[in-house]
């Protein structure tokens, strides 16, 4: 965790990765072709990140071939030459199981309250049913903040967690 005037890397990048609604999340299929997608999602303290897509998505099926995912939300939007702020978590991926289902559930509608009237928590269980919840587990959060961390003093590449 790195400090700067007080500021702290990992409370910035908690609180940036949840003031976003959309993620950017890059997947690479069993032959090696890298995908990217946009998704809406929460995120916890603990940076896991659930979102809710459908089985026959390209992404989806990259994730069940292998489980190896990259996500980032930009959260200071500029113009070319302004400072520049965002979130990457490195990690895996996984359907949602009934183990975890009703927490996952329950954050992502909560955020989401739309979702309730299009899937249901025990449709999500169903296996006819073609929406998947996923689960994004961090192995490493970086954060890149020139607005906290500006250059020259400071680097703006923020290594927050690595498990």
């Amino acid at each position: 965790m790195s400090q700067n005037g007080g500021v702290d890397a990992l409370t910035i990048a908690r609180s940036a990765l949840q003031g976003r609604d959309d993620l950017q999340v890059a997947t690479v299929s069993n032959t090696g072709r890298p995908w990217i997608f946009t998704c809406w999602y929460d995120a916890n303290d603990q940076f896991e990140i659930v979102f809710l897509s459908k089985d026959h998505r390209r992404h989806s099926q990259d994730i069940l071939a292998t489980s190896a995912v990259a996500a980032t939300a930009v959260c200071q939007r500029t113009t070319l030459g302004e400072p520049v702020q965002s979130v990457t978590v490195e990690g895996r991926c996984h359907q949602v199981t009934d183990d975890v289902i009703s927490d996952a559930y329950r954050r992502f509608t909560n955020r989401f309250p739309q979702v309730r009237q299009l899937v249901s928590r025990e449709q999500l269980l169903d296996p006819s049913v073609p929406d998947f919840l996923w689960l994004i587990q961090p192995e490493r959060v970086v954060l890149f903040d020139e607005v906290n961390f500006a250059p020259p003093s400071n680097q703006p590449r923020q290594e927050v967690v690595d498990w």
